[in-house]
């Protein structure tokens, strides 16, 4: 009887298989892999915008305290409006410059993307939460948006909150 030599083509077959199956997992690895890494980076830059905003606001106090920051607005439909006037080149008061504060935030301007650009269906929300509405008591800043669900359905989207409460 003579010895084999080499491989047949039923073990082939099954070490390719098992091959395939390897790699698919693998893939379907990275795919899930880069859903998770963009939601992060939803995260990051809302918090990048939120600590902008909040930056902004601590330079302009008397038109936080004056009530000139409170705003609920989606920014898709906020930044269809062009802004009335812009600081940038412009002297501005105090109520003027929340207004373009406010644009840049939720629009960007320059390389910014703003909440428009960077949050998919992004909300910003700010207003008083002490009761009788004194600002001077502190703000609550309330940023929504959504992403694409990393652990269930894919298709789904699910939204996601950011809320600072501060005190300026």
């Amino acid at each position: 009887m003579k010895k084999q030599q080499g491989l047949n083509l039923v073990e082939v077959l099954v070490a390719s298989f098992l091959i395939s199956l390897g790699l698919l997992g693998m893939a379907g690895l990275q795919v899930k892999s880069l859903r998770v890494t963009h939601n992060s980076y939803q995260m990051q830059q809302a918090t990048q915008l939120a600590h902008e905003l909040l930056e902004r606001m601590r330079s302009n106090r008397g038109a936080v305290v004056a009530g000139n920051y409170q705003v609920t607005a989606v920014a898709a439909t906020y930044c269809a409006a062009p802004l009335a006037v812009s600081c940038q080149n412009n002297t501005c008061d105090a109520a003027q410059m929340a207004s373009d504060d406010l644009h840049r935030v939720l629009c960007g301007y320059g390389s910014s993307g703003g909440i428009n650009r960077e949050l998919l269906n992004g909300e910003l929300t700010v207003d008083c939460p002490d009761p009788s509405g004194d600002c001077a008591q502190g703000v609550r800043l309330s940023l929504q948006w959504n992403e694409r669900n990393s652990s269930k359905n894919e298709a789904e989207i699910e939204p996601f909150n950011l809320i600072l409460n501060t005190v300026l």
